[in-house]
């Protein structure tokens, strides 16, 4: 078995993950993808200070066997779709047990935050569908389909032929 901090490790529970929810070619919400996974979504805002504090964009909880992920609903819509997806990697890659924390928020463990956005540029635009669109993105707009970001979307194709590489080799 390998380390779960390697890319063989990391890209098998990604590829796992997406034949499992079927986003091979067939992109889902994160909501939909929290809610399917039984995974409690706590909105708040920027007036809530104590939560604000933890994280300006959203962190995950474990309490028990359940997992919570808390978002802040007054940052833009493409940047929620992240945070969601990322704290959702979070939570499938099980840091909460290998970090040994309850909670996981910004600034945490680097080579998890890393894995989390992996995880999420993997599942948000997952590499099958982005290549096979991409010669249909003639106006660089493709990103406002996946409710994501430009700077994520740019990330996507900088990444693109990498991840597809290792998430094929587990398919």
């Amino acid at each position: 078995m390998s380390k779960w901090y390697s890319y063989d490790s990391l890209y098998h529970s990604i590829a796992d993950f997406i034949k499992a929810q079927d986003l091979t070619y067939c992109p889902q919400s994160p909501f939909k993808l929290c809610k399917d996974l039984g995974i409690g979504l706590i909105p708040y805002t920027d007036a809530t200070q104590q939560l604000v504090f933890i994280s300006k964009d959203g962190f995950s909880v474990r309490k028990g066997q359940k997992y919570y992920i808390f978002y802040n609903k007054d940052i833009y819509s493409r940047r929620t779709t992240f945070t969601l997806a990322h704290e959702l990697g979070h939570i499938i890659l099980k840091h909460h047990d290998l970090i040994g924390s309850d909670v996981l928020m910004s600034g945490g463990f680097g080579i998890a935050e890393d894995q989390a956005n992996i995880f999420a540029r993997n599942i948000l635009m997952t590499p099958q569908i982005t290549k096979a669109m991409l010669p249909f993105d003639i106006d660089g707009q493709q990103y406002k389909w996946f409710n994501v970001s430009k700077e994520m979307y740019n990330l996507r194709l900088k990444y693109l032929d990498q991840d597809l590489a290792w998430v094929n080799k587990f398919f």
